[in-house]
């Protein structure tokens, strides 16, 4: 191998580290706010702001994954598992990394 192959080389394994660090800090981030999210509801529940009747619905952004799209518009109670084919969630990002599908509270009967 050359010194510009040896460098190219390098320079390739620093863009992999860098996009591996990068992959690792988002879905991190995405998992600390979603835990963030299922705490404030459950305090909020326990407070009374929101009625026990309330429940989370699965929302897929456009271009999700398959396992995202069945999961899209299911309603399941706050302490429940979104059900797959395959597996159960509790909210995004579980299925993969870089998941951008979030969560939201529905009235029960409410779509």
């Amino acid at each position: 191998m050359t010194a510009d192959e040896l460098d190219e080389l390098d320079s390739y394994a620093d863009d992999l580290l860098d996009y591996r660090a990068d992959l690792i800090a988002e879905n991190e981030t995405a998992l600390g706010a979603e835990e963030g999210e299922r705490i404030a509801w459950g305090q909020m529940l326990e407070d009374g702001v929101i009625s026990p009747t309330v429940q989370k619905m699965w929302v897929a952004q456009d271009g999700a994954c398959p396992v995202c799209e069945e999961l899209d518009g299911q309603i399941v109670a706050l302490d429940e598992l979104f059900q797959a084919e395959d597996d159960e969630y509790d909210a995004p990002p579980e299925p993969h990394v870089y998941c951008r599908c979030s969560t939201t509270l529905v009235n029960e009967g409410e779509e």
